[in-house]
């Protein structure tokens, strides 16, 4: 199954922020302080992310 949600790129306090998509934090159940992977893949423009226990 494929998904696909846009965000957009915000600045905050010189950092480039985005906000992580409502279905993705239910499907990972992401609360704060939680840690995120994000494995990204420059040849294939990819990202694979995971919540890490």
């Amino acid at each position: 199954m494929e998904l696909k949600k846009h965000t957009k790129v915000q600045n905050v306090a010189g950092s480039l922020t985005t906000t992580v998509p409502a279905f993705v934090r239910d499907m990972l159940d992401l609360k704060k302080g939680d840690n995120l992977e994000w494995v990204i893949n420059t040849k294939d423009e990819t990202i694979k992310l995971t919540k890490k226990q």
